[in-house]
Formats: C-alpha cells, structure tokens, sequence
C-alpha cells in the first residue's frame, strides 16, 4: 500500500515569511480537516483552503527519485513505432486529477494509461505555479 500524500502551493496573499517557511519545508506532510490544513511541527496552527492550492501525489517518481504531483509539468520521453520506425516524442505534459484517476496532459499525448509508465522516460521539470513558461503552446 502506498502513503497518501499532500502538498501545497501557498498563494500570494500570505507573508513573504510564511512562504518561506512553507517552501523551505515543502509542506509534504499535511491533515485534512473540516476545510482547513494543519501544518504539523509549525507555529502556524491551520490555514483556510482559499489561501492554497492543495496537491496529491501520484505515488510515481521520475528519473532522479523526485515525487511527481498533481500540477507538476514533466518532460516524457513516449517511445513508439511508426510505419515500422522506431522513434521517440518528447512532450510537456501537466499532472491533473480528474475523474478518479491522474491523467498526463500535454502537447501530443492526453492520457491517463501510465502502463507505459517507466520513471528513465519521466523527469519533473517544474510545477505550474513556479514555471507555468514550460507549457507555452500547450493547450490543458
């Protein structure tokens, strides 16, 4: 059985200190509780849902061991064969959860069939808060 875990974006209306800390400690670990998130080992007690954007893991890991998240954006290496060819597409593609399942949602590739999955073809390149400039001209 795999851990379920969260993370969240802190959005701009909290102190600069505050983002800091939440950054700084990568608010892996947080509870769920009657509309807010309490934040354990922090003097900051909860925090109301409209002030962050809450993420799930997926329970995957890319290339180098990182946990890929909702609204990550990755790099994929998708390996297929055309008219005989070997050849390998790469795309940008963003995390959702939707409709009960994770889906990749990219350029060339929309999907939530990850029986390809094979972390050497998967890298996190960002997330689409921080770098929301990797998915210039791909349409989610």
């Amino acid at each position: 059985m795999r851990d379920i875990k969260f993370r969240a974006w802190v959005k701009e209306s909290w102190s600069s200190q505050l983002q800091k800390w939440i950054k700084e400690k990568l608010f892996y670990c947080v509870f769920l509780m009657k509309g807010h998130i309490r934040i354990p080992d922090s003097s900051l007690s909860s925090a109301n849902f409209d002030e962050c954007e809450i993420m799930q893991c997926t329970g995957l890991k890319d290339k180098n061991g990182k946990e890929i998240y909702e609204n990550n954006v990755l790099r994929m290496y998708i390996k297929s064969t055309v008219n005989g060819n070997n050849i390998t597409v790469i795309d940008t593609v963003k995390i959702t959860f939707e409709s009960g399942a994770f889906w990749y949602k990219g350029k060339f590739y929309t999907g939530c069939d990850w029986n390809f999955y094979n972390a050497e073809d998967i890298e996190v390149i960002g997330n689409i808060y921080e770098n929301p400039e990797l998915l210039k001209g791909v349409k989610i």
